[in-house]
């Protein structure tokens, strides 16, 4: 701790610690709670500290802004704050050295790169991955790479408690992956973007699962393989605009990384069709789920969906199991016969869709994959009309699209789907059901809803609807009859594109949403600080008739303009936003907006809540308003205390000075 903190053991700051397994957290001095459970739980011990840990060296790196907090880590998602906050408020590089100037830009590039030797040395030593780095060395893997490697590993075996018990073995069969790169096709180890799917592959696929020795691979790209590379890279790649001290550093340290070229994404393609895939015919889009990525950082949504992903690979490929089976097991069990046959046709060879070749293409496909009559090509161009590009390297996307198209949806439908929330992660078992009747719906209404950003509000809006109430239901509503709360919905929705999803709060608990509601006449409410306020007659709060909302902020830019809009410190205060976002990223809380439409259409952004989640249950830890003066207001601290109740949070514990 000393060694990456720069600070003494006496001035360690209070951590929560998470307990795998039971979705608690409890918070306590970190000394006390590391040496109680390393007593009585060594491996959760060991890995609370890995994740704890685990991001020092990217803190080190000191960006300038929160956009590009963790901008190299290859994981985002539920990893504690690290420890090199705590000597300069957010970043090992003192305010000093932050300067424009030539002299002072070169003393901070040294400094950083210091910083981050001594960070990844001490993080390795610390998390047991010195011996795995040397190891790297000793095959010749750079050092970037390799500290890349092994933060990817720590990444992919932190998702749950299986995973890092078999962390060891996952280790031993990335080493073997790395050491058979060296030998054939050493290009693989020369730059850290190809090591994101090794390590995935090592990580989620046991070895005794592998169809065919590692050393039979030659190195070489199969013919299917290139095909594979070539249809997955159409896309643009993920772009950063992290800037500042990130990119400095790593041009300094690190070098500029580069994309994954064609030719060695065919080759890490041919590898893990050798070790996987016993049976050919498996859909394309499930060979992506090892690439995917939504850019630095790569965040735990990303990684949870690589994951679901690629059990389905697995299955298909070696023919273990069937596609529609792993996708209902592991993704979602709604899913029909119908739409895992359009999941897996989109993924099948095709004939070309015009242009030269087209007359060469359709000779090959006429006799088939095995010398049969075309069929599946013909298949797969039907059930690639009107995709989305993004279906081709977006599982999940694919998934979305299939479902989309077994209730005969229009493109601009397929589209909108995407780009909804539900294109965005895997809900629970419900949430996935009624996702399910929520596209029907859209494609049942799509000549009524007629735009792709109507097509999405409305699939956002009646998600979120069915979260507040596990009652509601798509039956007997049509788009006029939820036409006006979809319109305070959108009012009261900002959505930022070159986001960090978050992942929802782990206790379930609902937004609140109200339309053309009021207070009733003579309620009292009491506001801590404030005292006694009657509320709901004649020209007091609550009198006219508003729609009220409290929702759940879900990404990074999100949080940040909740704080432009109330003119706190999360606006531009750097070492707040690292606060805050460490805290929502180890899923110790959870951050609410509570919004208000007035009668005239305005909207008012009334409280920022913060939930911590803890072993006694759910406290309301913070509840501020606008500046200047924070205390929320009575009308606001009436729908508070009203979603308190209904979702069973303590609000009694909260005081302005939290």
């Amino acid at each position: 701790i000393s060694a990456i903190s720069g600070c003494g053991a006496s001035a360690v700051p209070l951590y929560r610690i998470h307990l795998p397994g039971s979705g608690l957290w409890q918070k306590a001095r970190a000394r006390t709670a590391a040496a109680e459970m390393m007593n009585k739980r060594p491996a959760t011990y060991q890995r609370c500290l890995a994740r704890t840990l685990s991001l020092a060296l990217s803190l080190a790196l000191a960006p300038t802004s929160v956009t590009s907090f963790h901008a190299t880590a290859p994981f985002g998602g539920r990893l504690a704050r690290g420890l090199a906050i705590a000597q300069h408020g957010g970043s090992i590089v003192p305010r000093h050295l932050r300067s424009e100037t030539s002299h002072q830009h070169h003393r901070q590039r040294q400094h950083q790169r210091r910083s981050v030797v001594r960070a990844s040395s001490a993080l390795a030593e610390l998390i047991g991955d010195k011996d795995r780095l040397e190891r790297m060395e000793n095959m010749g893997v750079p050092q970037q790479v390799a500290v890349a490697a092994s933060q990817y590993l720590l990444a992919c075996s932190s998702l749950d408690d299986e995973l890092w018990e078999r962390k060891q073995s996952s280790d031993d069969a990335l080493m073997a992956i790395l050491k058979r790169c060296a030998e054939v096709a050493p290009e693989l180890i020369e730059n850290e973007n190809q090591l994101l799917p090794l390590t995935r592959l090592a990580a989620w696929v046991p070895e005794e699962v592998w169809v065919r020795p590692l050393d039979e691979w030659d190195g070489s790209a199969t013919e299917a393989a290139k095909a594979a590379a070539k249809a997955g890279s159409e896309n643009e790649p993920y772009e950063t605009t992290a800037g500042g001290a990130v990119d400095m550093l790593r041009d300094a340290f690190f070098g500029t990384p580069k994309p994954m070229e064609a030719g060695s994404k065919a080759k890490v393609t041919s590898l893990i069709s050798h070790l996987i895939e016993k049976w050919t015919d498996v859909p394309s889009v499930l060979r992506e789920a090892l690439f995917l990525e939504d850019g630095p950082p790569i965040t735990e949504n990303a990684q949870r969906i690589s994951f679901a992903f690629l059990k389905v690979y697995t299955g298909a490929g070696t023919g273990s199991n069937s596609v529609k089976n792993t996708l209902q097991a592991e993704v979602s069990p709604a899913i029909t016969k119908t739409m895992a046959k359009i999941f897996v046709e989109m993924g099948l060879p095709t004939l070309k869709e015009g242009g030269e070749g087209e007359e060469e293409a359709a000779g090959d496909s006429k006799k088939g994959k095995d010398g049969g009559d075309g069929k599946d090509g013909k298949a797969g161009l039907k059930a690639r009309e009107g995709m989305v590009s993004s279906a081709k390297t977006n599982p999940l996307h694919a998934l979305r699209v299939a479902q989309a198209k077994a209730f005969n949806g229009a493109p601009f439908v397929l589209d909108a789907v995407c780009n909804a929330k539900m294109g965005q992660r895997i809900g629970s078992e419900s949430e996935e059901a009624f996702n399910m009747m929520a596209i029907q719906w859209a494609c049942t209404h799509q000549d009524e809803l007629e735009e792709p950003s109507t097509v999405t509000i409305a699939l956002n809006y009646l998600c979120e609807m069915h979260q507040i109430d596990k009652k509601y239901s798509t039956n007997g509503r049509t788009p006029k009859s939820v036409q006006e709360a979809m319109e305070a919905y959108e009012l009261t929705t900002t959505v930022f594109s070159d986001d960090e999803l978050f992942q929802p709060n782990p206790e379930s608990i609902s937004g609140y949403f109200k339309m053309n509601t009021t207070i009733p006449e003579k309620t009292s409410v009491y506001v801590p600080y404030d005292g006694e306020t009657i509320l709901g007659g004649p020209g007091e709060p609550g009198h006219e008739a508003c729609s009220i909302r409290i929702q759940e902020i879900d990404s990074l830019k999100r949080l940040i303009f909740e704080g432009e809009q109330l003119g706190n410190c999360l606006k531009d205060r750097y070492s707040s936003q690292v606060k805050y976002v460490s805290r929502v990223r180890q899923r110790a809380s959870s951050y609410w907006s509570m919004t208000i439409i007035r009668p005239d259409g305005e909207v008012e952004y009334l409280c920022l809540i913060e939930i911590w989640h803890l072993r006694r249950g759910n406290v309301v830890h913070q509840a501020e308003g606008p500046r200047p003066r924070t205390i929320p207001t009575p009308e606001a601290w009436y729908w508070l205390d009203k979603w308190c109740k209904a979702e069973n949070l303590n609000l009694a514990e909260w005081n302005c000075y939290s």
